[in-house]
């Protein structure tokens, strides 16, 4: 057996030689420990830090989801909310939301990470409790962390949300396992990597730091963007609803409630889950005939094919009623696609503008465009369109037609004498009797002025039948209209006179009905008016016959195709009437177009009506400049020319007849106006005042037709008449002794006035010597040949 000594000195040199030989790396090693507790330390302070300012971020960005369904008082869409983010989250352990004034609106909260979570009512867990909140960091519990932030919108608090989360053990277990490969691989130079490490984590915790605060910032500018965007899209509606189409829901913005008054428990419906027949809400507010429309409209939303980038929109109008005031009011409704799943919107918003006031303006316009401002009665342009219609159904049949053409008999009169505010009471009080007279399927309008038309559908009947209704209709306007209208200014006697059409069995248009209409008014004012006429047929094939006959007139006046015949007058003497030769003292020039083979009184009416009358009186003085010439130099003969009493009422009249002499160099002293006592009575002013300015220039005027008319004696002794022109329906009663002695009293009243007397339609010596005989300075007619001679029998 072999005994080793142990040599107890030796030993000790040993032990001490070890101990200076590792004490340079027993330094490192403390050192390296030290540093290693001291930085797993300082590493988990930061941690957990650093998990706090998350879990802050992910309390504020909570509060910015819950802004809206806070400010709706939307607490199912709130609970639902923070059951998802806690079961998003499985380190938060409660969420709590309260109002302003601390009352809880909704609890959220789980036991362990583990559990489901679950809303609880009125008790707030501890660690969400804002009393035991830490307000500083440095009062982190470890791995415990809570949060607060405010819920607002515009600025305005609506509440408080907080939270409570553990800290997640796996960045712990990451940090641990972080530590022991970073020691054990970098043992040796534990110094350098010390330093390096700390820098890195300095420099990564300045990085941390900054990104927070960009993201902080960027957390900002997001809720200020949101909140103009929320504002400029208020501004731009009147209110708006967001449509969950997959479960049929719907969130009402406060604009929109208001606008409709909506109830809190109609959008306590709007959020339920139900079938969307069941759950069709907006029938509370939508007019029942817009129903059906609308339901179309949001079939057309949902089943659209989208694309957000293009983003077009749907649109209609509906008719509302307020749930509250029961107003109604008109909205335009555009569908607009916020998000889609494969091309099929999901959510909807559907905006809401209110168009009451633009729907008021245009009936307003409406009425205004097809209605008469005076009497209130339909007005041309309703005519035109009932004619259209009318038409129609004439033209299948449906019902015989009737047109009654209606106008108010001396009108003018009225107006001129009592001025144009009587005109307009009396045409109200006459609408107001047409609509007394007429059914409510008739159509009544003023044309305009005092013409009015009527125009009344009846069974398709017996002509005979409908003929009998349609003069009782017209009895029954007559009767009506012809009593006496007490007037502010006056009593009005004004009648009517009205024209009648019926349809024929050829089925004509309403407005040929209308141009016949028009055609037997004008008859029953020519035969007298204060009465009806019906059209008869033929009466077209005239008025035709008389547009053609203008038409020609005018190619021939314009062509110099018409010519002038001058009647001599001559002056009578007591001598013997067959020996005597009578002095030619002046011309009545008539107006000749042989050609067309019409009566002359015919082609004067024809010009009167197709309004070409002024241009027939230039043909005349055009031929009298013409016949002047070919007259010796010292003939001082004048020449009579007959004016339309159209053409001499015409404001300026006396300016361009004298216009027309100087122009074609005729003397107004040989010229001798006639005029008819009808121009006297159709505005006795204006005549006047007419006769007075062509005097001054020279002209004379004779009386044509005498006692064929109404003038009163009055009134020749006003006017400035130099002769009166005796009818040649005296002339010939001549032979019979009432006629002499009426004709004999005519020539005693002439003189009487101081004016000379001129018989017309003097065509046998016997005539021509009783004139003479009674004391008839002047004739004219057949009897007298050119230069005065009596014509040889």
């Amino acid at each position: 057996m072999i005994r080793h000594n142990i040599n107890i000195k030796q030993l000790s040199v040993r032990c001490k030689n070890f101990i200076w030989r590792s004490t340079p790396f027993t330094i490192p090693i403390v050192c390296l420990s030290i540093a290693a507790i001291g930085s797993d330390a300082w590493l988990g302070h930061q941690l957990q830090k650093k998990q706090k300012i998350d879990f802050q971020n992910v309390i504020n960005r909570i509060a910015i989801q819950l802004e809206n369904p806070v400010l709706l008082k939307d607490y199912a869409n709130i609970d639902n909310n923070l059951i998802n983010l806690l079961r998003e989250n499985p380190s938060i352990t409660c969420l709590v939301v309260t109002d302003n004034k601390g009352k809880s609106l909704s609890i959220a909260t789980r036991t362990s990470r583990d559990q489901k979570p679950e809303v609880i009512y009125n008790r707030v867990p501890a660690e969400c409790s804002l009393e035991d909140m830490p307000t500083d960091v440095a009062d982190i519990k470890k791995e415990n962390f809570t949060g607060r932030a405010l819920i607002s919108n515009r600025d305005i608090q609506l509440g408080t949300l907080t939270g409570h989360s553990l800290g997640s053990g796996d960045d712990r277990k990451n940090l641990r396992n972080i530590e022991l490969v970073l020691f054990s691989a970098f043992g040796t130079i534990f110094i350098p990597t010390f330093g390096a490490l700390a820098l890195t984590s300095r420099n990564q915790l300045k990085r941390e730091k900054e990104k927070l605060s960009k993201i902080s910032s960027l957390i900002d500018d997001l809720e200020e963007a949101q909140l103009r965007t929320r504002s400029a899209f208020e501004g731009t509606n009147d209110g708006w609803w967001e449509w969950e189409i997959s479960n049929d829901r719907s969130i009402l913005s406060l604009k929109m409630r208001m606008l409709l008054e909506i109830s809190a428990s109609t959008t306590a419906l709007m959020q339920q889950h139900q079938p969307s027949e069941a759950n069709e809400w907006w029938k509370q507010f939508i007019a029942p005939e817009d129903h059906r429309r609308f339901r179309k409209f949001l079939n057309n939303v949902s089943n659209q094919t989208c694309n957000l980038e293009t983003n077009s929109t749907i649109g209609t109008e509906i008719k509302a009623v307020k749930t509250r005031s029961k107003k109604e009011c008109f909205l335009k409704i555009e569908a607009v696609v916020t998000e889609a799943i494969n091309q099929k919107p999901s959510v909807v918003a559907l905006v809401a503008n209110d168009i009451t006031r633009e729907k008021e303006q245009q009936k307003s316009i409406q009425h205004l465009a097809f209605h008469d401002t005076l009497t209130g009665l339909m007005n041309r342009s309703a005519f035109e369109e009932e004619i259209s219609r009318s038409t129609k159904g004439l033209l299948r049949k449906e019902y015989r037609l009737a047109v009654f053409m209606i106008d108010v008999d001396n009108f003018k009169f009225l107006n001129d004498s009592h001025g144009h505010t009587t005109g307009d009471q009396f045409l109200i009080e006459f609408a107001n009797r047409l609509k007394s007279c007429v059914r409510p399927t008739d159509f009544l309008a003023r044309l305009g002025g005092d013409e009015f038309v009527i125009i009344t559908r009846f069974p398709m009947e017996d002509s005979s039948l409908v003929m009998e209704r349609v003069k009782a209709m017209g009895e029954k306007l007559l009767l009506r209209l012809t009593h006496p209208y007490q007037l502010e200014a006056c009593r009005s006697n004004n009648t009517c006179s009205i024209g009648i059409c019926l349809d024929s069995p050829n089925s004509e248009s309403a407005s040929t009905l209308l141009d016949k209409a028009d055609i037997a008014l004008y008859k029953a004012k020519e035969i007298g008016r204060n009465r009806y006429f019906i059209y008869e047929k033929g009466m077209a094939s005239a008025i035709m016959s008389k547009a053609n006959t203008s038409e020609k007139l005018r190619d021939m006046i314009e062509t110099g195709e018409t010519g002038l015949l001058l009647q001599p007058i001559v002056e009578l003497s007591g001598g013997n009437a067959l020996s005597h030769h009578p002095t030619v003292v002046g011309h009545e020039a008539l107006f000749r177009c042989p050609a067309l083979k019409k009566p002359i009184p015919y082609l004067i009416e024809c010009a009167e009506e197709s309004g070409i009358i002024g241009l027939l009186t230039t043909s005349i003085l055009d031929n009298i400049k013409s016949k002047i010439k070919e007259q010796s130099p010292g003939n001082k003969t004048y020449i009579s020319i007959n004016i339309s009493p159209l053409q001499f009422l015409e404001p300026n009249f006396p300016d361009t007849f004298t216009r027309n002499l100087e122009d074609r160099s005729i003397n107004p002293g040989l010229i001798r106006i006639e005029i008819t006592e009808t121009a006297l009575l159709q505005d006795l002013q204006t005549t006047k005042t007419h006769m007075s300015k062509l005097k001054d220039h020279g002209v004379s005027f004779y009386l044509d037709d005498f006692g064929t008319g109404y003038s009163s004696i009055e009134l020749l002794r006003k006017l400035p008449f130099s002769c009166l022109k005796l009818d040649r329906s005296y002339t010939k009663n001549l032979n019979k002794e009432s006629g002499s002695e009426l004709v004999k009293s005519i020539i005693d009243m002439s003189k009487a006035f101081n004016m000379f007397l001129i018989g017309e339609g003097v065509e046998t010596f016997e005539q021509k010597r009783i004139l003479e005989s009674l004391g008839c300075e002047y004739a004219q007619g057949y009897l007298f040949n050119a230069d005065g001679s009596c014509r040889q029998n």
